[in-house]
């Protein structure tokens, strides 16, 4: 693991507009890891076969001795950093907690904004607003799934060979969905939340806020019934309202799409938990990949709906109390 500074390195060759729209980009990225050190985590980057700096962030343990390593995997749209209060508790319970942001999101979105090469001033235009967060960039899917690989391999290594659980969340559960296909030996258990049986008709792309459409709706009533979660997204600057098409491009968003394989490793744990209420994934979708996995060997599948809960099982009102149920369920599988 090694640190990156932020680039920024056209701002000689660009008009006073660009500059300020760049020093504004470099301003909200230097203000967001600020917040992730007074949380406690280590800042790192990897950069990637591509030249993009992915960055990822360490907390650990609060105990003597970690008693494990758990590896976050974000939604689309958003960042690492909307998981502190997560990663706080997981550390309080004795884990060290990992968690990368995700090609075009967080801290490697807005850097890469800043990474505009000298010969095309012109394109640093593209950090206006931060308007370009959440495309996926050189690379696309595979090299989102790469860089979370990586991720994964530093966990290994953070828990002294220990295989890290896995905790992915909405458009990060079906990153983890496509990781326990081609790698679930290494990891030593699975939670997904905010999911969905990846495949057309099970999963729902777009328009998540329509059963709360009315006048005066935010836009945001689909992630939780709390609106003060839905106004800080609606506030944050480094979050989107991408779609996965949006995102990934058309072909992209087709490879996205995956269901449970004869490969996975039968005896992995795996835990589902969704709200009642998720217009990404029903409660039928839920139970139909939780089937799946079962269908395909695994041993152990938990599921967990809450009844009238939204996207965001954790930000909801008893959302203290998914952690915590989310957090025994790990300790018990350790």
């Amino acid at each position: 693991m090694i640190s990156q500074p932020i680039c920024f390195r056209s701002a000689q060759n660009s008009d006073a507009a660009t500059v300020n729209l760049m020093t504004a980009t470099a301003q909200v990225l230097e203000q967001y890891l600020d917040r992730l050190r007074r949380s406690g985590a280590e800042v790192h980057t990897m950069i990637d076969r591509w030249g993009v700096a992915n960055y990822h962030y360490v907390w650990r343990a609060e105990t003597e001795r970690s008693r494990g390593v758990v590896q976050l995997v974000h939604g689309i749209g958003e960042h690492a950093g909307r998981y502190i209060a997560i990663a706080g508790r997981l550390t309080a319970a004795g884990f060290d907690v990992i968690a990368d942001d995700h090609r075009g999101h967080g801290a490697t979105g807005a850097a890469a904004l800043l990474d505009v090469p000298e010969d095309d001033p012109a394109g640093a235009a593209q950090t206006d607003t931060l308007r370009a967060m959440g495309r996926l960039g050189k690379g696309g899917l595979e090299a989102t799934i790469l860089a979370v690989r990586a991720v994964s391999r530093a966990a290994a290594e953070l828990g002294d060979g220990r295989p890290p659980v896995i905790f992915g969340h909405s458009w990060g559960s079906f990153i983890t969905q496509h990781l326990l296909n081609i790698r679930s030996q290494t990891y030593s258990a699975a939670v997904l939340t905010g999911t969905a049986y990846c495949q057309p008709g099970w999963v729902t792309p777009s328009r998540f806020n329509r059963r709360w459409d009315a006048p005066g709706a935010s836009g945001y009533e689909w992630l939780s019934s709390r609106p003060e979660v839905g106004r800080a997204f609606a506030a944050d600057p480094l979050t989107t309202d991408r779609t996965v098409l949006s995102s990934h491009g058309f072909w992209d968003a087709l490879r996205l799409f995956t269901r449970p394989t004869p490969r996975i490793r039968s005896d992995i744990p795996l835990l589902i938990a969704n709200g009642t209420d998720d217009p990404v994934g029903s409660p039928k979708s839920v139970e139909r990949l939780a089937q799946a996995y079962r269908d395909v060997g695994l041993q152990h599948v938990d599921v967990r709906l809450y009844e009238g809960m939204r996207h965001e099982i954790f930000n909801e009102v008893d959302g203290d109390q998914v952690i915590s149920d989310i957090i025994a369920w790990i300790e018990q599988q350790l």
